[in-house]
C-alpha cells in the first residue's frame, strides 16, 4: 500500500504547514488529518466514481480531498483550486515535495476561472467544506463534462428539505442528486451530483 506511506509523508507536511498557517482545523491532531486524508482517498470508490479522467478541487485548502485522491490515483489528472495565496503556496510545494506529476494547482477564485475550469472539462469536481451544498451546485454543475460527477461533503442528517432544495437545484442545472448510501468513515457523506450527457 504505496500511497498509505505517501499519504502519511502528506499528512506531515500539512501538519507541519498548518502550524504557520491555517490550512486545516488546528484542533485536529496528526493522527486525525492522517484519518481524514486516508478517508477521502477513498471517496471515488464510496461514491462508485471511475478514478479516471481529469478531477476538479474547489476551495482545496490544505489539499483535502484533492492531494490524497492524487496519490492513490496516479494515471487521474487533478486540478487544485485555491483562491488564498499563503494556501496556494503552500500546495505548490505539496506537490513539489510529494512529486505528484498528475497534480497542478489553479489559483483565484473558482467563479472567476471559470472559463479556464471549463476548458479543462472535468469529469469529477470534488467541493467538501466550501460552502452550502445548494450554493456550492451552482459554481460546480456548469464546469462538469457530459456524464460528469461532483461530490459535495454535507451533513451527516441532511433534513428533506434540504434533499429537495438539492434535487431541484441539480436538475435546473440538468443534474441528478443523490446521497451516497455509504459513508465516508467518520460519518461524513457525500451528494453526488451527475451532468447527464
Amino acid at each position: 500500500m504505496k500511497h498509505l506511506t505517501q499519504i502519511a509523508e502528506y499528512v506531515t507536511l500539512l501538519d507541519e504547514a498548518n502550524q504557520r498557517i491555517n490550512l486545516v482545523s488546528r484542533k485536529l491532531t496528526s493522527e486525525q488529518i492522517l484519518e481524514l486524508a486516508a478517508t477521502f482517498s477513498d471517496a471515488l470508490e464510496v461514491a462508485d466514481v471511475a478514478p479516471e479522467g481529469r478531477l476538479l478541487d474547489v476551495g482545496s485548502g490544505g489539499g483535502l480531498p484533492g492531494i490524497p485522491l492524487a496519490i492513490r490515483y496516479p494515471k487521474l489528472r487533478v486540478f487544485l483550486n485555491e483562491s488564498r495565496k499563503l494556501r496556494v503556496i503552500e500546495l505548490r510545494q505539496f506537490v513539489a515535495q510529494l512529486g505528484l506529476k498528475n497534480a497542478q494547482v489553479l489559483e483565484g477564485r473558482i467563479e472567476t476561472l471559470h472559463q479556464e475550469a471549463q476548458s479543462i472539462s472535468p469529469n469529477i469536481v470534488t467541493a467538501f467544506g466550501v460552502a452550502k451544498a445548494d450554493v456550492v451546485m451552482d459554481i460546480v454543475c456548469p464546469l462538469l463534462a457530459d456524464n460528469g460527477v461532483a461530490l459535495l461533503s454535507i451533513p451527516a442528517e441532511p433534513t428533506k428539505e434540504q434533499i429537495a432544495v438539492w434535487v431541484l437545484r441539480a436538475a435546473m442545472h440538468e443534474c441528478s442528486a443523490n446521497i451516497v448510501e455509504r459513508e465516508l468513515a467518520g460519518g461524513r457523506k457525500l451528494l453526488r451530483l451527475h451532468k447527464s450527457g
